[in-house]
């Protein structure tokens, strides 16, 4: 289990190929970044996509957290070695949403692929739920109220759970190469799983580690 603050381009290409039984990640939009091309945002996955598909293990799984607007760039990059499977919906039912071109846009996309196993074929599904998942979506407002930690965009880890009891199972090794402020890693947490997480912005990081202690500390409490 481990939070590494670095590029996660640099951090991935000095891992053992093949280790890695799920990627689940958001991966970052709208941001500027000298050396990319003149979408920069895209273009780290395209430089990601190489490293990404060695790590996977054979059989293995890929979640992307996505809004609408991304998913059809995005899948041109990972469609070349991939698999794709299908799209998962997750459906924000609390009523808080982002203003999208319709309106109110209340859904975001996992746009699931998979690694082939050996003999060819699709990756297996872990664990069968649903294609629509529910959805909270976190206030910033609201956890700035309570003096809580804020982050740009949080995602539920409730939500984040459901996913990686369906794509793993108990001691998979999860990686999150865009961690943020680590919903990943908490869900992995929680549920036994090993993981790495890899954030590039060190306040990002360091939000994460806080809130795997906190998370600690509160398990050791109920075990009581």
């Amino acid at each position: 289990n481990e939070i590494i603050t670095g590029d996660c381009l640099e951090v991935m290409r000095g891992s053992m190929g093949g280790s890695i039984d799920l990627i689940l990640t958001d991966p970052p939009w709208g941001i500027l970044k000298k050396g990319y091309d003149n979408n920069p945002s895209l273009s780290i996955l395209k430089h990601a996509e190489p490293e990404l598909f060695r790590l996977l293990r054979a059989g293995g799984h890929l979640l992307l957290d996505m809004s609408f607007v991304r998913i059809f760039d995005a899948h041109e990059i990972f469609k070349q070695r991939f698999v794709f499977r299908q799209p998962i919906i997750l459906y924000c039912n609390n009523q808080i949403g982002h203003r999208g071109y319709a309106g109110w846009n209340h859904f975001r996309l996992i746009m699931w692929y998979g690694k082939s196993r050996t003999d060819g074929s699709p990756p297996p599904i872990i664990r069968k739920y649903r294609d629509v998942i529910e959805f909270p979506m976190i206030s910033l407002k609201q956890e700035a109220k309570q003096g809580a930690w804020t982050f740009p965009n949080p995602k539920s880890v409730k939500t984040y759970k459901t996913l990686i009891e369906m794509f793993s199972k108990k001691e998979d090794l999860v990686l999150d190469p865009f961690m943020g402020s680590g919903t990943t890693v908490i869900a992995c947490h929680e549920l036994n799983r090993r993981y790495i997480g890899i954030e590039i912005n060190e306040e990002y990081a360091n939000i994460a580690r806080a809130r795997v202690k906190l998370h600690q500390e509160q398990m050791k409490l109920t075990e009581l």
